[in-house]
């Protein structure tokens, strides 16, 4: 909100009660399917309507500045009720993947894509006289979502990759060095390699018992079961695996399939001696 009265020049009137400081930032996708309906678009069985972003929508980048289990994509029905389709590293992946590849090409926009602004107010906002103008000053949004309160859940478990080798076989593997950052310990801590449709490929762990607070494990992926992880990242999509982090009750930490992918060409320059850090 902070971003549209700078832009303005005015005053919104904005006054968040306690505990309603979070704003929710919405971004459209434009219709690439004709609407069939005077609301929208009806889908029935087997329908297909498509919809997509496009890298040139300014501040598009913001969806990248926050912890990801604040940034999904979700579809509104026409009862004004909404349904979370992707939220966190499956939308935040897809996202940095195609701004890497594309941003650097110029564009020009013949439709104009809305964005809105969600929030609570204990008042109601200012802006008659403004409806229909154009913002004079420009508008960003990053600086203001880096000072936005955090609704998302401590991070309990942080975590570094290295690559492990064998001295008498010679053969590479991937490594997982986690570190307790939360405030209780875990006695139940799971590392794996898991794909859509196939077995888990579990990590051993270095160290059994329960994880204090400040405490380091790692975490070795067997030499054994490194090509069929070569094999099924090489074959399947990258959204249809990741490496994942549980406690006893809880998933931990994801790391996404573009994550994956990299360490796993890492550890394969690693094995052709293209690069000697491990």
């Amino acid at each position: 909100m902070a971003a549209m009265e700078a832009g303005f020049g005015a005053s919104f009137n904005y006054d968040p009660p306690d505990g309603h400081e979070i704003e929710t930032l919405m971004q459209e996708l434009i219709p690439l399917s004709p609407r069939d309906s005077a609301e929208g678009y009806v889908l029935n069985r087997d329908d297909v309507r498509r919809f997509f972003l496009p890298m040139c929508i300014p501040n598009v980048g913001v969806f990248l500045t926050l912890p990801s289990n604040q940034v999904s994509i979700r579809v509104e029905f026409f009862d004004q009720s909404v349904c979370t389709l992707l939220v966190g590293d499956k939308v935040q992946a897809a996202l940095k993947g195609v701004l890497e590849v594309h941003s650097d090409q110029k564009y020009e926009l013949k439709v104009c894509p809305p964005m809105s602004i969600s929030c609570t107010s204990r008042r109601h906002a200012r802006v008659g006289r403004l409806v229909g103008t154009t913002n004079p000053n420009h508008v960003s949004f990053v600086a203001a979502a880096f000072q936005q309160p955090s609704t998302g859940r401590t991070r309990k478990v942080e975590y570094g990759v290295a690559i492990g080798e064998n001295p008498a076989t010679q053969e590479h593997t991937i490594g997982l060095q986690l570190i307790h950052a939360g405030d209780e310990p875990i006695d139940q801590l799971v590392v794996a390699f898991v794909a859509q449709g196939c077995s888990d490929l579990p990590f051993v762990a270095g160290q059994q018992g329960p994880f204090p607070p400040g405490g380091t494990r790692t975490f070795t992926l067997p030499f054994r079961t490194v090509p069929e992880l070569q094999r099924l990242v090489g074959t399947l999509a990258p959204d249809h695996f990741a490496i994942v982090i549980r406690s006893e009750n809880e998933e931990l930490l994801r790391l996404a399939g573009t994550q994956v992918q990299s360490i796993v060409a890492y550890l394969e320059k690693v094995t052709r001696g293209e690069v000697k850090e491990t």
